[in-house]
């Protein structure tokens, strides 16, 4: 079942992910890679781009200093509850029980921590 057919009869909320930035970089080090290589491969043959390779697809520690991009990342390319639910340091504020991400609104690093800030379902 796809997240928007489980909409129905779920409560919407905000979410704000504090991850590690450190951690965050090592465990989006492989999916990231990987998404520049097909990416790179999708411009070669359409000769188009998005904003990541615009901005020279830059490399993982450079998008702690782009929010934009880091956000774009977060909400194209990953699956936020997957990939991070292990490296959470607060759960989102007034969500208890089972939650998935819906979006991914905005992403920016603070002191060694990357905030995810976004909208999920309760179920």
């Amino acid at each position: 079942m796809s997240l928007s057919s489980a909409r129905t009869g779920r409560r919407a909320a905000t979410y704000a992910l504090s991850v590690d930035a450190a951690g965050l970089l090592d465990v989006l080090r492989e999916p990231y890679a990987e998404y520049v290589r097909q990416a790179k491969e999708d411009d070669a043959l359409t000769g188009s781009t998005d904003d990541l390779g615009r901005a020279g697809y830059p490399p993982l520690e450079q998008l702690l200093a782009a929010p934009a991009l880091l956000t774009d990342v977060l909400e194209f390319f990953i699956h936020p509850e997957e990939v991070l639910g292990p490296m959470l340091l607060a759960p989102p504020a007034d969500v208890a029980g089972t939650w998935a991400v819906d979006t991914v609104d905005s992403a920016r690093c603070e002191d060694g921590t990357v905030v995810i800030e976004g909208c999920c379902y309760l179920f």
